[in-house]
């Protein structure tokens, strides 16, 4: 089925903006930077009763707090946890030997190349939709019931644009970008788009009459497969034995590989979308030629992931196969708890932030509501 992701409006989508005012009131939160996590204290009751962050500078900051909260995503949150494990003789987390395993992520690759045969018709359809700020693109996806008949995993597939010059399409994009942080556009952008002027023109009719972005005529269009991977014991993060971090610390160490099943997976939802698109209206826009499947094989075995991260701090009904519950509350340390997109058990079909946001958002309420 086709469906229109939709994207945050164009004002929402700086986080940092967004929310700076609520930073930076008198009734803010007290933010502190250039510093890491160092070094985590436990009482005897198995609570942890603060944290030590450090400087590069030498400087320390004690914190105490009734409650932890963790958010420094998913590879260095869990690397956090490991190292507080250590820190306590490997009581805390590792006799549960779930802590840093089931790492699993997004698959991605291209498939496939589209040679168009009507390109304004194909841009009608593929154009991302703009309609009252918000920016919707088109997404093919299997339905529910007919993936779980064929025992594949969550998925999606897009077609990508990459333009063959840089030009204004270019510019106008990095001149949105520099607005979105609050900067000033370069003026070198500016020239660019204005150099541009027949395609700027025609982008601006696309934009207000048919509520589209207009790509311009000298690029290409792929077809690229996102797939959500099986998670797999193996796949892990542990603490290097070799590597430290400024502050003599492991650095993070991973241990990740794709197999065959998400080889296999990625194979047959490769081929359901060819063949649902040789059988569409779509065809008619534009011919699908597909990929060498031995080059995006080897390609998912190299590259083929780390969008994502999950899996690693999993949410689970007990501590035997899980490190959170529900309200990502730490089965082992009552009052710590994860934000993170490693307590998702699986990434899923679809980009996680906004579900891990979320859940920051629910955690926060509750929190600020305990007794």
């Amino acid at each position: 089925m086709a469906r229109l992701a939709k994207f945050a409006p164009f004002r929402s989508r700086n986080v940092a903006v967004v929310f700076e005012r609520a930073l930076r009131a008198a009734d803010g939160p007290e933010v502190w930077l250039n510093a890491s996590v160092t070094k985590f204290a436990f009482n005897p009751a198995g609570n942890i009763s603060g944290v030590t962050a450090r400087s590069l500078g030498g400087k320390e900051l004690k914190i105490s707090a009734r409650d932890i909260v963790v958010a420094a995503g998913a590879i260095e949150s869990t690397r956090l946890l490991l190292i507080a494990d250590r820190q306590c003789d490997e009581r805390l987390f590792t006799p549960d030997d779930v802590l840093g395993r089931y790492l699993n992520d997004h698959l991605s690759e291209p498939i496939a190349v589209l040679e168009p045969r009507d390109r304004v018709a194909l841009n009608r359809v593929l154009g991302p939709r703009l309609e009252r700020g918000v920016m919707r693109n088109l997404r093919f996806e299997m339905r529910g019931m007919a993936r779980r008949q064929l025992g594949l995993p969550a998925s999606f597939t897009h077609i990508g644009y990459e333009s063959a010059s840089d030009g204004g399409f270019e510019a106008l994009r990095d001149i949105l970008r520099a607005v979105q942080k609050s900067h000033l556009p370069n003026l070198a952008d500016i020239v660019r788009t204005v150099a541009d002027l027949p395609w700027l023109v025609r982008a601006v009719w696309w934009r207000y009459i048919r509520g589209r972005l207009l790509y311009p005529a000298n690029g290409n269009f792929t077809a690229h497969l996102v797939i959500e991977q099986m998670p797999r014991r193996d796949n892990r993060i542990t603490l290097s034995d070799r590597v430290s971090d400024p502050f003599g610390l492991p650095q993070a160490k991973l241990r990740w590989d794709v197999g065959e099943e998400d080889l296999t997976a990625f194979r047959r939802l490769a081929e359901q979308f060819f063949a649902m698109w040789s059988k569409s209206h779509l065809q008619d826009l534009a011919e699908l030629v597909p990929g060498d499947v031995s080059t995006w094989q080897a390609a998912l075995r190299n590259t083929g992931g780390m969008y994502h991260p999950a899996g690693t701090i999993r949410i689970g009904a007990d501590r035997c196969n899980g490190v959170v519950n529900a309200d990502l509350q730490t089965f082992r340390v009552p009052n710590l708890y994860i934000v993170s997109t490693a307590t998702f058990p699986v990434v899923g079909g679809g980009n996680p932030t906004l579900l891990m946001m979320l859940f920051g958002s629910d955690l926060a309420e509750r929190l600020a509501h305990k007794q």
